[in-house]
């Protein structure tokens, strides 16, 4: 089969999911939304945590997607038990939050099990972790761009992070994608509202996980002016998070604040480059390793 043969080379480049669904079940596993997704390097992680006196189970698995998949919810905890290695028994697991993942709009209930995420990946898939993965293919064909095999511009990696490639480096470029990012969080201050059952899937997910191994929260760093619209949004959010930490054990690491901010390079206000993406994980590793639980 033709297709077959060419998602087996090139599934990481014509689709921006595609891989994480040929993988073996995790061990241990990175969560969240694009920041996570693009932001937090396993390798990295694998290496770390390698060269420590942590004895915690690998590898690491990016099974983070975007934040129109990924919102905590019944149906992205639901696909992450699926992806999840049950037999785990030290992993680690790292949640990235943002404010948005706790949100739903008006144009579905939550009170009545209708979420705006459920009809795409990874909620549309029974299994995750076959290759060559049919189900994937159909269900989700619609998401291929096959033109990316000759011209690619990002590459999903086989570890679940994904590495955007070939983006221009100069100021105008630079905040011409940085405006898109700000007018289209500046959209969600009207459009979304917090939701109880998120919060409370979060808060399910959770002791899922800790039976696994030990979780972590992390907010990833951001420019200053996208972190002034999202507090504008819910103000109270790094208290939140610190309040569901405190009571869970769990150790939140807020690079929002994170005295070398300016290190962790994006490539629009929002995202993390690869460079950034490097030292934002090697730092993030440390923050882990550090931690005696």
């Amino acid at each position: 089969m033709i297709l077959t043969a060419i998602l087996l080379k090139y599934g990481g480049n014509i689709d921006h999911f595609y891989n994480k669904f040929t993988t073996p079940k995790a061990k241990s596993m990175i969560l969240g939304d694009s920041r996570a997704m693009q932001g937090i390097q396993p390798e990295i992680l694998n290496e770390a945590i390698k060269s420590s006196d942590k004895d915690y189970e690998l590898p690491m698995y990016n099974y983070a997607f975007t934040i129109a998949q990924t919102p905590m919810g019944p149906p992205y905890r639901k696909s992450i038990l699926r992806k999840l290695d049950k037999e785990t028994k030290n992993g680690v697991y790292i949640l990235s939050l943002t404010p948005w993942m706790f949100c739903s709009g008006d144009d579905y209930n939550d009170d009545l099990g209708e979420f705006r995420e459920q009809d795409q990946p990874p909620h549309n898939m029974i299994y995750v972790d076959v290759n060559p993965n049919y189900e994937y293919i159909l269900r989700n064909l619609n998401l291929f761009s096959f033109r990316h095999v000759f011209k690619t511009n990002y590459l999903l990696h086989k570890d679940g992070w994904m590495e955007r490639k070939k983006l221009s480096k100069d100021e105008f470029s630079f905040n011409a994608r940085k405006k898109v990012q700000k007018d289209m969080i500046t959209e969600f201050l009207d459009y979304y509202k917090l939701s109880k059952v998120r919060k409370q899937s979060f808060y399910d997910l959770i002791k899922d996980l800790k039976k696994h191994g030990d979780v972590f929260f992390v907010r990833s760093p951001i420019d200053l002016d996208i972190l002034e619209i999202e507090n504008k949004f819910y103000p109270e959010f790094d208290n939140f998070i610190d309040s569901v930490a405190t009571s869970n054990n769990i150790r939140y690491f807020n690079f929002t604040r994170h005295p070398k901010l300016k290190e962790f390079s994006n490539y629009d206000g929002h995202h993390i480059d690869k460079k950034g993406g490097e030292l934002f994980t090697k730092a993030l590793a440390d923050s882990i390793l550090s931690v005696n639980q």
